[in-house]
Parts: C-alpha cells; sequence; structure tokens
C-alpha cells in the first residue's frame, strides 16, 4: 500500500484529519492535502537517507519503533506527547534545514508557514511509525 495512503489512514483514526485542520486553520481542505502529502514525501526521503548500520541510522530506527508504539489519538488536543515527538523527530531529520523545509512547503502549497509547521511536526512520528511497520513486515 501506498505510504500516504497508510500515513493518511493513521491520522483519520479519530476523524478526517484534512478537514479538521482545515477549518482549525482557516485553510482549504485541498491544500492542507498536498501540504499533507509534500511532507509525507519529504520525511520519507529524509530517513532512507539513513543507513541501519551507521550509529545515526541506528538511532532514527530506534526513534522509528518509538514512534510506532506511539498512540495516535488526536491531534488537536492537550496530547502534547505527539507534538513533543514530532519536534525531536524533526530536528533528526532536517537539522539546521527545517526552517527552510517548512518555507519551501509553504511556498509549494499555499499554506501559511504556521500550518505546516504543525502539519510537520503531528505528521513527523505518524511517517516514522508507517515506515518502521512496513520495514517489519519485510524482514523475514
Amino acid at each position: 500500500m501506498d505510504v500516504n495512503f497508510l500515513v493518511l489512514s493513521h491520522l483519520n483514526r479519530k476523524g478526517d484529519f484534512v478537514s479538521v485542520a482545515s477549518r482549525f486553520f482557516d485553510e482549504p481542505p485541498l491544500r492542507i492535502a498536498n501540504a499533507l502529502s509534500l511532507i509525507t514525501t519529504l520525511i520519507r526521503s529524509a530517513f532512507s537517507a539513513y543507513d541501519v548500520n551507521t550509529p545515526k541510522g541506528s538511532e532514527m530506527y530506534r526513534i522509528a519503533r518509538h514512534c510506532a508504539m506511539m498512540e495516535f489519538t488526536g491531534f488537536f488536543n492537550d496530547n502534547l506527547d505527539i507534538l513533543q515527538n514530532g519536534r525531536g523527530v524533526n530536528t533528526e531529520l532536517f537539522g539546521i534545514s527545517l526552517a527552510n523545509t517548512v518555507e519551501k512547503i509553504a511556498g509549494e502549497t499555499r499554506v501559511k508557514s504556521s500550518t505546516v509547521n504543525f502539519l510537520i511536526t503531528s505528521t513527523a512520528p505518524v511517517v516514522l511509525a508507517v515506515l518502521y511497520q512496513r520495514t517489519n513486515e519485510k524482514l523475514p
């Protein structure tokens, strides 16, 4: 199955994530969906650049395993665990280029930078969880 579809399925466990985000941030749903797709692609690309046989790659794999054990029950409530983990994941994945990455996504999708910042922070743990689960399905 497509990673974007699996990520969106996780995000939609407690309702239509795109619609809720659209209302919450006052952004068109199609732009939110496009931003989520681009975010997923960029996180996936950044994660795949790590070699699990290196110390940094091993750490990223450990972080992905932790994300796979998280409970994604809500994104627009007081559950700060997802956002705290997302901030850490994004720092590891993008480092000092995170602000530029947010601006790139905002520019390409015409979504406010503040909205993109929330989306990338809340989506990063979900993407890593999906990638971890897919990787482990393929292992013997």
